[in-house]
């Protein structure tokens, strides 16, 4: 797909100066009960893509290479949010986080049971990865620059 370059280069500088003096209080109650819940749909998030994508890997084994990879990199995106976490010194409910995607979540196991992959492949694709975009909107508007 062609994608056309622009000549204009963006004043990052002044747009993270900006946006330092937009961010919350990380340190107070509020922000920390508000971050553990947001913080842990996307932790929650990431293992629900990890090992939806290990599971449409057995259902098509020639893809299971390519579907371990984009797994792993899940792994890699819930470490990190493990990490800000813990740079806040904030738990995640994880408790909150697992009850959030509990439909979800059983919808793809039935899916997987009868492997209907179709489905499978739309709760993955279009659902946990849609998702995850939008929460990752929310996410970074509130996260601390670390």
């Amino acid at each position: 797909m062609q994608t056309l370059e622009s000549n204009k280069k963006p004043n990052l500088e002044h747009q993270v100066d900006e946006n330092l003096g937009n961010l919350p209080d990380f340190t107070t109650d509020a922000y920390k009960d508000a971050y553990s819940r947001i913080n842990a749909i996307v932790i929650e998030g990431e293992q629900e893509a990890y090992d939806n994508y290990i599971s449409i890997a057995s259902l098509l084994p020639k893809d299971s290479e390519e579907l371990t990879k984009l797994a792993k990199m899940e792994l890699k995106h819930k470490r990190g949010f493990i990490a800000c976490g813990k740079n806040l010194s904030v738990e995640a409910d994880m408790v909150f986080a697992k009850e959030f995607f509990s439909k979800l979540h059983g919808n793809f196991q039935t899916a997987l049971e009868n492997e209907n992959l179709t489905t499978c492949l739309l709760i993955q694709a279009i659902l946990i990865e849609a998702f995850a975009i939008s929460a990752y909107h929310v996410y970074i508007r509130v996260a601390d620059p670390f």
